[in-house]
């Protein structure tokens, strides 16, 4: 393995490093298989830092390195430094070269997106069990400041996170930048500076070199320090939040179809209102197409339909609807219909793309069902349409379907796959609402047919009593 060069105050920070990943059980070097790092090496400061010690600490080391193709000749300056330092290390080096398309005009936001992108690229690619990155105690500040001044709410002020569901580590999270350039200057360790962190135009640059030094000098020196412990009290609260949050979603909310979750509304709406918001939040981005982050508007639109009794809302990449006292949240995709399907006799057709089966199948009579006899016409399903009406079985008069939903409290967003079976323009079948009056099974039938509709995948085990045709 190859080691970095060891001044006195190496140690000091080498020990830092190592609390830090004990404190959120972080991989440890020399652990369970030996844990293969890969870490993000743009050639700043802070990760060549990050490179060194992890080295120092005894992990074998994949550096990855994506050359965003922003800065012309500096990017490629970038990227060779980053060759010769993992050459002279004995580092293998991944490099990828993409630039970031930012149609809504936010660049920062697109290069974050394509560097996560790439990460779980290279963790596949190589065998990694980690992505380290060098972000820092200072980045985290500017982190939690910037969220701040956008009303960000208490998992925004988590800041940045020490480790993710995603793999991502931060062991340098609590290091001052100070401090690292002061480590890399003592040690006589070369590294790259990107200019557009000079560029006060941007915000989080303006903060980094023009707000928190002023708060340093007229409020508080140690601000740098104080934002760190917000992020980290905020974290520690957060964790607590989305161990209880991922208990109550389980309860509440129930997997619909196309990756949607239902919930009973009042059920949710009696919960206190910061569990709410929570619980909210975690359906929605269980469910939701990535996109832009979900804000305090959002939350509160998501709870009105907690109380409305028929109402929908689009939000960024799902939609939420409440029909009686559901909520469904899905993605925008329109509803699956069922087309017009011929039924050659008794058997299992799909329904609805295939996510649901109508199993047909041919009985000895209970005195319920349909007449067979109806095998013997042209019969087909269909999915429900504005309009549809029959007399089922018992009812004294024909009925419109749009009725027997309201009765049975059928949320609008079922009504669109509802299976139906018809024949001569006259319907045969409802799902529920089971057989028309006119073609049901009389009771003295030998035979008769039933229907029923099935999620796809069910295995309902044939009777005894069923006839092979």
């Amino acid at each position: 393995m190859p080691r970095t060069r060891i001044g006195s105050n190496l140690r000091p920070l080498l020990e830092r490093v190592r609390e830090t990943i004990s404190r959120y059980n972080m991989p440890a070097p020399g652990g369970s298989g030996n844990a293969r790092l890969g870490v993000a090496l743009s050639g700043g400061g802070d990760s060549v830092a990050l490179l060194h010690i992890l080295l120092r600490l005894g992990y074998p080391l994949y550096a990855l390195h994506l050359n965003h193709l922003l800065r012309g000749e500096e990017s490629e300056r970038d990227e060779q430094f980053v060759r010769r330092l993992c050459v002279s290390l004995g580092v293998p080096l991944d490099v990828r070269c993409a630039a970031a398309a930012a149609p809504g005009g936010n660049l920062e936001l697109a290069g974050r997106r394509l560097r996560r992108i790439y990460f779980a690229d290279a963790m596949a690619a190589h065998s990694l069990t980690h992505v380290a990155l060098g972000h820092t105690r200072s980045d985290q500040a500017e982190t939690v400041l910037f969220r701040l001044l956008r009303g960000s709410g208490p998992r925004g002020l988590a800041g940045i996170l020490p480790m993710t569901r995603e793999g991502l580590i931060r062991p340098l999270i609590n290091l001052s930048r100070e401090e690292i350039r002061g480590w890399l200057k003592a040690e006589g360790l070369a590294w790259r500076e990107d200019t557009t962190n000079l560029d006060t135009s941007r915000q989080r640059s303006r903060i980094r070199a023009v707000t928190l030094p002023a708060l340093a000098r007229d409020h508080n020196p140690e601000v740098e320090q104080a934002l760190a412990r917000l992020a980290q009290l905020s974290y520690d609260d957060e964790r607590y939040w989305e161990a209880l949050t991922r208990r109550l979603l389980a309860r509440h909310f129930h997997p619909g179809p196309a990756g949607s979750l239902v919930a009973t509304a009042p059920a949710v709406a009696k919960l206190p209102l910061a569990v709410r918001r929570r619980l909210l939040r975690a359906a929605m981005d269980s469910v939701r197409e990535p996109g832009p982050e979900l804000g305090f508007d959002h939350i509160n639109q998501a709870l009105s339909l907690l109380t409305s009794p028929s109402a929908s809302a689009t939000l960024p990449g799902l939609v939420l609807e409440r029909s009686f006292d559901r909520l469904r949240v899905s993605r925008p995709n329109p509803a699956a219909a069922i087309h017009d399907t011929p039924l050659r006799g008794p058997g299992r057709w799909p329904v609805a793309g295939g996510e649901f089966i109508l199993d047909l199948r041919v009985y000895n009579t209970d005195g319920s069902g349909l007449d067979p006899a109806i095998l013997d016409q042209p019969l087909f399903l269909r999915g429900w349409k504005p309009g549809d009406g029959y007399r089922p079985e018992g009812a004294a008069r024909r009925l419109k379907l749009k009725e027997l939903f309201q009765r049975a409290r059928v949320p609008s967003w079922e009504r669109p796959s509802w299976p139906i079976l018809w024949m001569n323009d006259r319907i045969v079948w409802s799902w529920q609402f089971g057989p028309a009056a006119e073609f049901a099974a009389a009771a003295s039938a030998a035979q008769s047919v039933r229907a029923d509709f099935l999620p796809r995948g069910q295995n309902r085990e044939a009777d005894e009593s069923v006839l092979a045709l």
